[in-house]
Parts: structure tokens; C-alpha cells; sequence
């Protein structure tokens, strides 16, 4: 049987545990308890806190370790290249959990375009309940990078990877930050030919408000998919969803095969696409960096 190290004891590690049982065999340890010298299986999964990815995922690749790492694989673009080129200098897989690509609605929006053209763009609402995560790392810029990085760098990812632009650039970004915890960010992005994301994020939603809703728009069509893990889609022309499954089964199984997949294609060394990786961390970090920006030209001077 495959056997994979999570290195991460936290509620995520044991959501990954649970995603790959029992299709592979796991072992689970704390990130304060890793030492590459005693990992003896040679694929990992590292899910402990951002601002402890490069180290822990350096050292794994130099003891010729093929990983998967939660986004985002390091804080600084230039740790991320250097990531790359050391699991190319030992010949070792790395990849990052990013997971919409591997959504069946997501893989037929791209195939859509070939039908309808390129799409024009993408409007994402995520009413979420972020607000309440306790670990304190999560409110600290320093160490997580902050919610454009934690968060939209998902989104950022997905319209990449279906619009494949030669350019694309933060036009717009902006944060609301309530007693040191962010409660709201805002964000558009604006290819070379005037194809647009925004994502609208409330991490403060009461119960009865939380939900997503993904809109994308083609020159003739809308599509709406609900749910961040796509649970439903819709469409203004119904013909445009012939022969897909328009329902979803259970939010949280569809989560765990999202995560299966990446894992699977990691032993299966299919190609990471870095060039995504890091035009999406790019953008997380411009709109992160934009929004400080306009939250300091907000703040009352003395």
C-alpha cells in the first residue's frame, strides 16, 4: 500500500488523514515533532502553519522526499523558486494543495470555452466564518501572509488556470480589520484582455448567512456554481450543462477527493505547474500588499 507522512496533527492534518484512508496507508505526527531523518516514507504531506512551510519542505526535498504542501508553499516568491529548483536538483515531486482544478464543474467551465469562447469574467461572493479561528497565527500577517494569501490565492489560482492569460494584474483590493482579525476583503484582477475575477470575502458571517457563489460569464452565457466546495451549477442556457451531473453529493466527501486527487497525482509525478503557483502567489501578495496600502491612508493620523 502507498504510504504517506502528514506532517501536521491539527484539524486539517487529521481532515488529510481522512481524505486518503484507506486508499493509503498514514502516519500523522506534529509539525514541532518533525525531523527529516526519521521520516521513513518517501511521499509527505505538510499542513502545518504557513510561515513553517519552507523549512520543513526544504529540508524533506534535501532527504529526497516527494511533498505536497498546503498552500502557500512559502511566504516569499523567491523561497518558492527556490523550493522549485531544489526538488529539481534532487529529482523529487513537490506540488501545492490548491484543488478547484481538480472539480469536475471547474474542468467543464474550461472545456466550455471552447464552445463559447474565452470568459469574461469571474465574480466570486464568499460569505464565510473565518472570524472565529482561535490560532493566533492566523491574524498575524507575519506569519500566515495575511487572507489574500490564506484565502483567494485559491480563486487567483482557478481563473489562471482557466483563462491561461499572458498578463494579468491587481486592480483593485481592499481589507476591513476589526480588533486586529480581518472581517472582510475585496479584490479584482484584470488580464491583458480585459478578462476580470473579483472576490468578495466576509469572514464574519453569521450562521444563517454563510455560502459561496461562484458567477462566470461568457459573452452569451451565465454560469453559477454554489457552494466553495461546487456543490450545484447552473446555467442561463440550459443546454450549455448537457451530459454533467448538475448536483454534488456531500460538501465534505467532495472535499476529501479534491485533496485524494492532488496526492494521487503526486505519486503518479504529474507535473506541477509552478508557473500558476507563482503567478497566483504573486497576485495574493500585490493585493495583500495594496490593501495595506489603502487600510494605512484610512488610518486617522495624530
Amino acid at each position: 500500500m502507498k504510504s504517506v507522512l502528514i506532517v501536521g496533527s491539527g484539524n486539517y492534518g487529521a481532515f488529510i488523514d481522512s481524505a486518503l484512508c484507506p486508499n493509503f496507508k498514514t502516519r500523522v505526527i506534529d509539525g514541532f515533532d518533525f525531523n527529516p531523518e526519521n521520516v521513513v516514507e518517501n511521499f509527505v504531506s505538510v499542513a502545518t502553519p504557513h510561515f513553517t512551510h519552507y523549512d520543513i519542505v526544504k529540508k524533506l526535498i534535501q532527504n529526497g522526499k516527494n511533498v505536497l504542501c498546503e498552500k502557500p508553499l512559502s511566504l516569499s516568491l523567491d523561497e518558492i523558486v527556490h523550493l522549485q529548483d531544489l526538488a529539481q536538483e534532487y529529482n523529487c515531486s513537490l506540488n501545492v494543495g490548491l484543488i478547484f482544478q481538480n472539480h469536475p464543474f471547474y474542468i467543464y467551465i474550461k472545456e466550455l470555452q471552447n464552445n463559447y469562447g474565452p470568459i469574461k469574467r469571474m465574480e466570486v461572493r464568499n460569505r464565510a466564518c473565518e472570524h472565529g479561528i482561535e490560532s493566533d497565527w492566523y491574524w498575524d500577517k507575519a506569519k500566515s501572509g495575511g487572507w489574500f494569501l490564506t484565502s483567494e490565492i485559491h480563486w487567483y489560482h482557478l481563473f489562471l488556470w482557466i483563462t491561461e492569460p499572458k498578463t494579468i494584474l491587481v486592480s483593485e483590493a481592499s481589507e476591513s480589520i476589526e480588533q486586529g482579525r480581518t472581517t472582510h476583503t475585496w479584490s479584482v484582477a484584470r488580464t491583458d484582455i480585459g478578462q476580470s475575477i473579483s472576490i468578495d470575502h466576509t469572514l464574519n458571517s453569521l450562521q444563517d448567512e454563510i455560502g459561496c457563489e461562484v458567477d462566470i460569464f461568457f459573452d452569451t452565457v451565465r454560469i453559477t456554481i454554489k457552494g466553495w466546495i461546487p456543490e450545484s451549477i447552473e446555467s442561463s442556457d440550459l443546454s450549455s450543462l448537457q451530459n454533467l451531473n448538475q448536483k454534488i453529493g456531500n460538501r465534505d466527501d467532495e472535499y476529501r477527493k479534491l485533496i485524494h486527487k492532488n496526492m494521487e497525482n503526486l505519486f503518479d509525478n504529474v507535473p506541477s505547474n509552478f508557473d500558476l503557483i507563482i503567478q497566483s502567489h504573486t497576485l495574493a501578495v500585490d493585493a495583500q500588499r495594496m490593501s495595506d496600502l489603502n487600510t494605512q491612508n484610512l488610518t486617522p493620523r495624530n
